[in-house]
């Protein structure tokens, strides 16, 4: 009977956590110079379930050198049968190194090493972090809700799908040989939140700084509850 009970008791918790908060998934890639594994890790909760993609990374072409662009294309699929809020978290990798320009050579300070190409306007910015000394973190979340695909969905549905956050990165033109590190990684996380958390908000996200606040306060309260 305390067995049957006590199971009875975390049953009842977790429902409880997913009706109050955010039914997340995380989701890790990475970019790198010298390794040729790009690894993607997927965690489901409850009946929410998302999928980071990165269609046009290509793991037979990620050495970099200075001043190439690479693609890189993060997007996120709703896999599960929930509508969802999606969030892509980047973490943009940091080393102490020179910039090359022309004939000139900059001071060595602490500097990002990848330039992110253009965003996407489906995408809006939340945050940035640049106080940890390994990586800038930027926070973006996407405009629409993400829908959960229909079992009876057409050929070229999409409304489960967003589109690339951005399509491409490019290494800083850096002194060669820096940084002394063979290898960096990029990683990108991705959070869903359920569309039922936010049913009692009024989002409007042609209204940006009201839509912002509703987002970042949905995260920020997520994080609060999984510390």
């Amino acid at each position: 009977m305390q067995t049957a009970k006590k199971k009875r008791i975390i049953t009842i918790s977790v429902a409880a956590a997913l009706a109050a908060a955010m039914a997340t998934v995380g989701a890790v890639l990475a970019v790198m110079t010298r390794v040729t594994e790009s690894r993607a890790n997927n965690f489901t909760f409850g009946n929410v379930n998302i999928e980071l993609d990165e269609p046009n990374w290509d793991e037979e072409d990620n050495i970099l050198y200075p001043g190439r662009t690479v693609s890189k294309d993060p997007t996120v699929e709703n896999t599960g049968i929930n509508d969802l809020y999606v969030y892509l978290e980047v973490s943009i990798p940091k080393k102490t190194i020179r910039i090359a320009d022309g004939d000139t050579i900059s001071e060595a300070k602490l500097q990002d090493l990848l330039i992110c190409g253009e965003i996407n306007t489906d995408w809006t910015l939340l945050s940035e972090d640049d106080s940890d000394s390994d990586y800038h973190t930027v926070l973006y979340v996407y405009n629409k809700m993400l829908k959960a695909k229909p079992s009876d969905a057409p050929d070229g549905y999409s409304d489960h799908r967003t589109t690339a956050l951005f399509s491409e990165v490019t290494f800083v033109n850096a002194v060669e040989g820096e940084p002394e590190d063979a290898a960096f990684d990029m990683p990108i996380t991705a959070y869903a939140i359920q569309a039922e958390y936010l049913s009692d908000e009024e989002i409007d996200p042609s209204d940006t700084e009201a839509f912002k606040a509703i987002m970042q306060n949905a995260f920020n309260k997520y994080l609060k509850e999984t510390a």
